[in-house]
């Protein structure tokens, strides 16, 4: 029997209750998740660096990853940095800046605009069910907990990208490129 006494016992249980129901779910053996690598929400979270095939220049391309993404239409998603050559990059880029909270896009959208860039150097994307978790936030620890998706380019090198909804997201990607690393 189980005694719940504190504010504190009662989310601590709750915690491990959606942990357990959402291993369940992804058909995860009991008690393989690290703890740390948990979000707010209980779901744990799955985080990779790709650095693709060749070492020399980056070869994995953001239209390639976001072919992995299930049902990204069912998504809200919001460029949080752009930087990179292209029709109209410069507007874009600066409304990105601008914005207090990103640019809100559909992925339909999303998807377009991908098309009239050229050249990616910085990229910052994240996707999530709930808008209200669409935003920038102070930590990039705390933003990859937060949504569903998280996807950075980081200095032209490789992308590091994360998921706590779609695993199936991350094991496709790891199985479809090479020079993949967990975190």
């Amino acid at each position: 029997m189980l005694i719940i006494q504190t504010t504190e016992d009662l989310m601590s249980t709750q915690t491990l209750i959606n942990i357990d129901i959402f291993q369940m779910k992804q058909g995860a053996p009991k008690g393989e998740v690290e703890m740390n690598h948990l979000t707010d929400g209980g779901r744990p979270m799955k985080c990779i660096e790709v650095h693709g095939a060749n070492v020399e220049l980056l070869d994995v391309s953001v239209n390639q990853i976001l072919k992995f993404v299930n049902k990204g239409e069912k998504f809200f998603w919001d460029f949080l940095w752009l930087e990179g050559t292209g029709r109209n990059i410069l507007e874009l880029e600066n409304r990105i800046k601008n914005s207090q909270r990103g640019l809100l896009i559909n992925w339909d959208g999303l998807l377009n605009i991908l098309d009239e860039i050229t050249t990616i150097n910085e990229f910052l994307l994240i996707g999530d069910y709930s808008k209200n978790n669409l935003r920038r936030y102070e930590t990039d620890e705390e933003m990859r907990r937060a949504c569903s998706y998280s996807i950075e380019l980081v200095d032209s090198s490789y992308w590091l990208i994360s998921s706590n909804v779609d695993y199936d997201f991350i094991d496709n990607l790891k199985n479809s490129f090479k020079g993949i690393s967990s975190r």
